[in-house]
């Protein structure tokens, strides 16, 4: 995809369910590692867009140490919850805290 996104990425973007994100997941684990030319993994795009606290929890139990992971911009999925503050923030930060 345009930008190196994996499907994951677009999926965590667009609000896909958690059964979908859960599908991605189980074929390849390890794309909630790779980040695109932006730097950011599927957990910042998820972060960005406000996705659920259940798709945020099955990212982070794929690959735990992404909240370490800062953009090329230097933004941790932290950083980018707290700055646009969703709807659902107070339940991702706690989920990004635990992971820490």
């Amino acid at each position: 995809m345009p930008g190196g996104k994996l499907p994951l990425h677009i999926a965590c973007t667009w609000h896909a369910p958690k059964e979908s994100i859960n599908v991605l997941l189980a074929a390849d684990r390890s794309t909630s590692k790779i980040p695109d030319d932006l730097g950011n993994l599927p957990i910042h795009s998820a972060c960005f867009s406000g996705a659920s606290s259940d798709v945020i929890e099955n990212i982070l139990k794929a690959y735990p140490k992404a909240v370490l992971f800062r953009t090329n911009e230097g933004s941790l999925p932290e950083d980018i919850t707290k700055r646009l503050k969703h709807d659902n923030r107070v339940s991702a930060l706690a989920l990004l805290n635990l992971c820490k």
